[in-house]
C-alpha cells in the first residue's frame, strides 16, 4: 500500500544491515500541518493548517524518536530523529556542518562522510548540526526502491559525534559572550543554550505519551485518567499535538521536480504550526472555562490575591519544557530575508521569542503557585476567607495533578486551562520575576 497512512514501526520496510543497524537512511520529508492538528478535530485549526506552506527537505535518519503515541491497535506510531541536510555550509555557522561526499569544502578541514549505498541527489550537501529534529511520520511513500541511499553505522556514529561537538562548542561560545557582556557592565542579559545532542532534551510532544485513549506511558497516568471527562479529553488532545511529517523513502521517485529547502526553514514552518496549536488551545481553554463558571471565579480571585512573597520560590527553570524543536542559535540577518518560499514576515525574531519564553515561564510559575495555594485552602481554609478563593472541584483536580508532578521531571505540563487562565495575574509580577533570568544561564524552552 503506497502511500501508507499513519505507519507503525512494524510497517517500516527497511531491514537492518547485518541484522543489527537499523538507521542511516536518506529520505525526503515535508511538514504535514493538517496531520499535526488532526488530534484536535477542529475545523478552524484544520483550515488554518491547510493554508501553511510546505517545503521539501532532505534528511538522514539518525535513530528512532522518543514519541510513545500508539494507534487503536496499540502499536507504536513510526517516528524518528532526523538530521537535516542542506545545500552548502550552514549559514549561521559554517563550521557546524559535515560535508557529504562528493562535497569536500569545510572551514576546519572536516573530512566528508560518504554513503555506503546509493548516490546523493545533489553534489554539494552538508548535514547542518543545529538543525536536527524529532518527527512522527504521518504518511510514508515507499516508492520503487525505498531507502536506496544510506550511511553505515560507523558513518552515522561520526555524524552523531559532529552534531554533539558542534552544539557543545556553540554553547561554550555563547556562554563566553554572555560573560563578556556581564563583565562589561550589562545587567539585562538573557541566555538560551543550544542543547547538546540528547534525544531526551528534544521534546516532540507537549506530554510524553498518549495511547489509545489513555495516558498509559505517562508517570502521572492514573491521576490524568481520573480527571473529569472534558479536562481529560483536553489534555489527551494536547498530548497528541506532535510534529508530523510526510516521508518519501525513494528519493528518486518523488512526484515532480523539487527544491531542497535549507534546513533552518523548517523551524519557521514549525513556528507557524505552533501558532495554530496555541490558538486552538486558547479556544479550547475558553470553552472549558465557560463551562466552569466556578473555576473562573476562583482563578479571578487568585489573580487579584497573588502571594507576592513566594511567587518565584522553588521554581526550576528547566521544568518549563514544552517545545517541538530544540532551540537554535541566534539567526543571522540572512534568515529573516532569505529568498525562499516562506514569506520574510514569517521569520522568527529570536529576541521576541526569548521574551515570549520568559512570559510563558512566568505564567507556568504563577499557575503552579496558584495550585499550591488552592491545595492549602482546600485542606485548611482560614476563617473569613472569601468563598471565591476556594477552588471548585475542577480546579481541585488540577491542583492535585500539579502537586503530584515533580518540577524536575521535564515531561510534565501544568494543567493547561488553569495555566492559561492565570495570565491575568502575570503583569503584576513580571517586573519582580524578570531579574531571575538576568545574567543566569538556564534552559527555557518555548
Amino acid at each position: 500500500m503506497d502511500p501508507h497512512e499513519a505507519p507503525t514501526f512494524q510497517d517500516w520496510p527497511v531491514a537492518p544491515v547485518d541484522g543489527e543497524f537499523k538507521y542511516g537512511q536518506v529520505v525526503l520529508l515535508s511538514l504535514d500541518p493538517v496531520a499535526s492538528v488532526s488530534p484536535f478535530e477542529d475545523e478552524v485549526a484544520t483550515a488554518a493548517a491547510a493554508q501553511l506552506q510546505r517545503a521539501v527537505y532532505l534528511a538522514v535518519i539518525l535513530e528512532g524518536g522518543d514519541s510513545f503515541l500508539m494507534n487503536a491497535e496499540e502499536k507504536y506510531l513510526l517516528n524518528f530523529h532526523f538530521l537535516l541536510v542542506g545545500e552548502g555550509l550552514a549559514e549561521e555557522n559554517p563550521s557546524a556542518s559535515t560535508p557529504l561526499a562528493p562535497a569536500l569544502v569545510h572551514p576546519d578541514g572536516r573530512a566528508p562522510v560518504s554513503p555506503s549505498a546509493g548516490s546523493l541527489p545533489r553534489p554539494n550537501l552538508y548535514v547542518h548540526s543545529y538543525d536536527d529534529f524529532l518527527g512522527l511520520v504521518s504518511r510514508m511513500h515507499r516508492g520503487i526502491n525505498p531507502c536506496s541511499i544510506r550511511f553505515s553505522e560507523d558513518d552515522m556514529r561520526i555524524l552523531r559525534v559532529h552534531v554533539f561537538k558542534d552544539k557543545v562548542k556553540a554553547q561554550k561560545e555563547r556562554i563566553a559572550a554572555l560573560e563578556a557582556r556581564i563583565a562589561a557592565g550589562e545587567t539585562d542579559v538573557e541566555y538560551t543554550p543550544i542543547p547538546a545532542y540528547n534525544p531526551a532534551e528534544h521534546e516532540s510532544s507537549r506530554l510524553s505519551a498518549a495511547s489509545s485513549g489513555l495516558f498509559g506511558m505517562d508517570p502521572d497516568a492514573q491521576e490524568r485518567n481520573q480527571l473529569p471527562d472534558p479536562e481529560r479529553d483536553f489534555e489527551m488532545r494536547l498530548a497528541q499535538a506532535q510534529i508530523r511529517v510526510e516521508v518519501w523513502l525513494d528519493v528518486a521517485a518523488y512526484p515532480g521536480p523539487y527544491t531542497i529547502e535549507q534546513p533552518f526553514h523548517l523551524h519557521l514552518e514549525v513556528d507557524r504550526l505552533k501558532r495554530v496549536w496555541n490558538e486552538w488551545e486558547e479556544r479550547a481553554t475558553a470553552e472549558l472555562m465557560a463551562k466552569r463558571p466556578a473555576t473562573t471565579a476562583w482563578l479571578d480571585g487568585m489573580a487579584h490575591h497573588p502571594d507576592a512573597d513566594s511567587t518565584h520560590s522553588n521554581m526550576d527553570v528547566e521544568s518549563a519544557h514544552s517545545t517541538a524543536l530544540p532551540l537554535q542559535p541566534d539567526l543571522p540577518a540572512s534568515r529573516a530575508s532569505s529568498p525562499s518560499s516562506l514569506a520574510p514576515d514569517d521569520a522568527i525574531d529570536v529576541r521576541m521569542e526569548q521574551e515570549e519564553q520568559d512570559r510563558r515561564l512566568v505564567k507556568q510559575m504563577l499557575a503552579a503557585r496558584a495550585r499550591e495555594t488552592a491545595a492549602k485552602q482546600l485542606s485548611s481554609g482560614p476563617a473569613g476567607t472569601s468563598p471565591s478563593l476556594h477552588a471548585p472541584a475542577a480546579a481541585s483536580a488540577g491542583a492535585q495533578e500539579g502537586l503530584a508532578a515533580s518540577p524536575a521531571t521535564p515531561r510534565k505540563r501544568p494543567f493547561a486551562f488553569i495555566s492559561r487562565a492565570a495570565t491575568s495575574a502575570t503583569s503584576a509580577v513580571v517586573s519582580r520575576v524578570k531579574p531571575i533570568f538576568s545574567g543566569k544561564p538556564g534552559t527555557i524552552k518555548a
